[in-house]
């Protein structure tokens, strides 16, 4: 610890933090839990702020006031600037006449309820990289616990010293971080985006460093290394590194996923200031520089990803560096010019501001992020043809039936409906699809066309069929293991199995084996190959080729996915395989193909977005199946 009171290892785990975070939204390969960066920052939250909180509540100079005023003034002036520039920036780049969502966006996070309002908003289909407001949800999580904790701790100490009892209050936030942590394993596995974004099932995280705060941390410890301490330190660092590297988007999450690297933060800050080689990395200066511009480059990575995933495929990468470059950039400006000048000019005046001004800065900044927003519509308004085609691209609920035939994450096995997915009609064929999102896009398409058929859908995220289990969203694997032990049973009428999915090349040889397992046993199978898809929805590509006059489809046509088509097709012969790329795409040849593949009728779009198609893209596809062959059985 300096002589500031700055802990040096704790600031160079806040660099870690935010440059996993940065990494991994810029696409950098390598990082694939870099989003677990947010749960060492709620850790290290905790834990400062239980330190400041003690030495004022024990020296009896806290103030509630004061308290808000001081996070307030810590948090709003960059806050403020990101969202002011991001309702400027965005209210030009997207017509705001589409739903409302960034402005609505914008005005949550201003007042420090986006949690609450993404909770309700994101689904499977919202990825979000048009929002630049997404990443604000942590922030509002944050202001939730800084609002309660305080309270909280008043109580404890009162309580004590009318009680007459000693020591600090470790017994009652140990009792309630372990409480909140089986109540976020419980919502997780009961509805994981709840546990995600609501505060009282990310409290045990602030928690957890509120305890190293109270149970482990000594202000004037001796800065010597110990065998304890060293083998924490490196324990930590282990725990943590290992989720950075190695955890995926698509485990269960918060919950048990969340543990491992909050025990590894809570770890090193508790080892923290006691010598040996990793307090060493973590106080190196590069770590510690990255930790001081740690909120400001949180606050403006995002904005900039966004903006620039709008325009260029952030899977290759040289425009993943791009990304990360510019949000470095970027967040070094917001911290050298808007955050460290007014922390520094106003440190002194702050305190005497009345608590009624943190709400009145709250509004200034919503109304100075809608205002500009609604300055941006000016623009969109003197294109109306651009703003048709990114009306036209949006889904509808029912032509994927989530969360009753298509499970997202935010779906149990629970919510899967059989009587409305899974029809049965004596003497009637039967066709059973079955995949990820791409398969649930056709459905009810294949209903249409196919009224003598009982079309069925089980179709889950990432359900790819043929590959292994433990890939998959547990959603997933339990709607998988419902299809082999309700539908494939040898008792039962075998339906025709159409195999539909988002195939790479990794899923070729499983699903080969799986082909050739289901027509040994009896099923026939059609397999739908890879199809089109493009680096950047293909609304904005339409939306912002009609505002310049420019075709820019085929610059943005993943032309990979035809040698992908190709090796399907020639590894598939057990299997009907059906060629999408050929039925949307007239020639041969990656050039002519990406120039020629059909993307729109008129003025209507075939895809939403980069890979599923609109209600028009998909009788488009079905009307070209061999569907007499099905219709026939």
């Amino acid at each position: 610890m300096s002589g500031t009171g700055r802990i040096n290892e704790v600031q160079g785990l806040r660099g870690i933090a935010v440059l996993a975070v940065v990494l991994f939204h810029a696409r950098i390969p390598g990082l694939h839990g870099g989003f677990l960066g947010v749960d060492v920052f709620f850790v290290i939250s905790g834990f400062v702020i239980s330190l400041m909180l003690r030495r004022d509540i024990e020296a009896g100079t806290f103030r509630f006031s004061e308290f808000y005023v001081r996070r307030a003034w810590r948090l709003m002036p960059a806050l403020a600037a990101t969202l002011v520039m991001s309702g400027l920036l965005f209210g030009f780049l997207l017509p705001t006449a589409l739903d409302g969502i960034l402005w609505q966006s914008l005005v949550a996070a201003a007042f420090g309820v986006s949690n609450f309002y993404f909770n309700g908003r994101l689904d499977y289909f919202d990825g979000g990289l048009a929002n630049p407001a997404l990443h604000t949800w942590s922030l509002g999580v944050e202001e939730q616990f800084y609002l309660a904790f305080p309270l909280l701790l008043v109580l404890l100490y009162r309580h004590r010293e009318k009680r007459g009892l000693a020591g600090g209050p470790i017994l009652v936030l140990v009792t309630l971080a372990v409480l909140g942590f089986v109540a976020a394993v419980w919502q997780t596995a009961l509805k994981s985006d709840v546990a995600f974004y609501l505060t009282w099932f990310r409290a045990w995280e602030f928690l957890a460093g509120a305890v190293v705060a109270f149970a482990v941390w000594r202000p004037h410890r001796e800065n010597s290394a110990s065998r304890r301490a060293i083998f924490a330190s490196w324990l930590g660092l282990t725990l943590l590194m290992a989720s950075l590297l190695f955890y995926r988007e698509q485990y269960l999450f918060p919950g048990l996923g969340a543990l491992v690297p909050v025990l590894g933060t809570a770890l090193l800050i508790g080892a923290a200031g006691r010598g040996g080689m990793v307090n060493r990395v973590l106080a190196c200066r590069p770590l510690t520089l990255a930790g001081d511009l740690s909120y400001s480059m949180y606050l403006a990575h995002w904005p900039v990803t966004c903006a620039i995933g709008l325009f260029v495929p952030l899977e290759r990468l040289p425009f993943a560096i791009l990304a990360l470059s510019v949000s470095l950039v970027a967040g070094y400006i917001l911290w050298r010019f808007v955050e460290l000048p007014l922390r520094r000019g106003f440190r002194g005046r702050m305190f005497n501001m009345p608590a009624l001004a943190v709400p009145l800065a709250m509004a200034c900044v919503a109304l100075g992020s809608f205002g500009v927003v609604v300055l941006g519509d000016t623009f969109w308004r003197q294109h109306p043809a651009a703003v048709a085609y990114f009306q036209n691209g949006h889904p509808t609920t029912d032509v994927f039936r989530r969360d009753r035939c298509f499970l997202t994450l935010k779906a149990t096995i629970n919510n899967f409906d059989p009587a409305e997915c899974l029809p049965e009609r004596q003497g009637v064929p039967a066709l059973l699809v079955l995949g990820d999102s791409m398969a649930a896009n056709i459905v009810m398409e294949l209903k249409r066309q196919m009224p003598g058929v009982d079309v069925q859908q089980a179709t889950a995220v990432d359900y790819k069929p043929g590959l292994p289990g433990p890939r998959w969203p547990a959603t997933t694997v339990a709607l998988d293991k419902y299809v082999h032990e309700k539908l494939l049973r040898e008792n039962v009428r075998k339906p025709h199995i159409l195999l539909y999915a988002r195939w790479n090349a990794e899923d070729l040889q499983p699903l080969k084996a799986l082909v050739a397992n289901l027509v040994g046993r009896g099923y026939q199978v059609t397999v739908m190959g890879p199809s089109p898809q493009f680096y950047v929805a293909l609304p904005f590509l339409a939306g912002y080729g009609e505002i310049l006059g420019l075709n820019l489809v085929p610059l943005m046509s993943r032309t990979d996915r035809i040698e992908l088509d190709k090796s399907f097709a020639a590894a598939l012969p057990n299997a009907k395989y059906v060629s999408v790329m050929r039925i949307l795409c007239a020639t041969e040849g990656r050039a002519a193909l990406a120039e020629n593949c059909a993307t729109r009728i008129g003025g209507e779009l075939m895809f939403f977005d980069a890979l599923h198609y609109t209600q028009l893209g998909a009788r488009f596809v079905v009307q070209r199946l061999p569907l007499p062959v099905w219709s026939a059985r």
